[in-house]
């Protein structure tokens, strides 16, 4: 539940697949669409001493898509991954 983030202002969910490589990060987000009918896209981040990197990206309507697939296996004071409160409630925009 930890590797990840939510932006406040913009709405979208960025998951922190920084270390693995670019098949590795293909392979998650064709199992997340085909699964879950999600689309996530790939970003590249550029890294000290110029490492690129790339991460999982979710777009808020996409987000949107996302929290009643996930929020019941996951613990409140998670929440706020998802723009939540811990009761639930949304908190963003």
């Amino acid at each position: 539940m930890d590797d990840g983030s939510f932006h406040k202002e913009k709405g979208y969910i960025r998951i922190a697949t920084n270390s693995f490589c670019m098949q590795d990060i293909e392979l998650l987000k064709n199992a997340l669409k085909d699964n879950f009918n999600l689309n996530w896209l790939i970003q590249k981040q550029k890294r000290q001493n110029d490492n690129i990197q790339f991460t999982l990206y979710l777009s808020r309507n996409q987000v949107e898509l996302l929290i009643p697939i996930i929020k019941p296996f996951m613990v409140g004071s998670m929440y706020y991954k998802l723009g939540l409160d811990p009761l639930g409630n949304k908190t963003s925009k």
